[in-house]
């Protein structure tokens, strides 16, 4: 699902967390950018998750973290499960089945 509108601030918020070392630009990007602690940034971080996963998992795995701690800011069942899929691609083709299944199945517990 794509996101319909652009959300102000997402390139910032990908970028820094792209950038080794940065979960304080991160953390300071949200605090100044309220639009971005949304379940519509979870959900443009797990589309950038999607399209990194099989070209760069570093980078993957790295914005699969920022949308888990969003998710878990927002304390919304809805933007954690997103978060729990981007997680599972990235173990999923990181090798790691087992732990990509679980949070496969914690993301249907929350959305089933």
């Amino acid at each position: 699902m794509a996101c319909l509108q652009p959300i102000p601030g997402i390139a910032d918020l990908i970028r820094a967390s792209l950038e080794q070392g940065s979960d304080e630009a991160v953390n300071q990007l949200l605090r100044r950018n309220p639009q971005l602690s949304s379940v519509a940034a979870v959900q443009a971080l797990y589309e950038e998750v999607v399209n990194r996963c099989r070209v760069d998992l570093r980078s993957a795995a790295r914005l699969a973290e920022t949308a888990t701690g969003v998710a878990e800011q927002l304390q919304d069942e809805y933007a954690q499960a997103i978060a729990m899929r981007a997680t599972g691609h990235v173990l999923h083709l990181a090798g790691n089945h087992e732990k990509a299944v679980e949070r496969y199945e914690v993301a249907l517990q929350i959305l089933g």
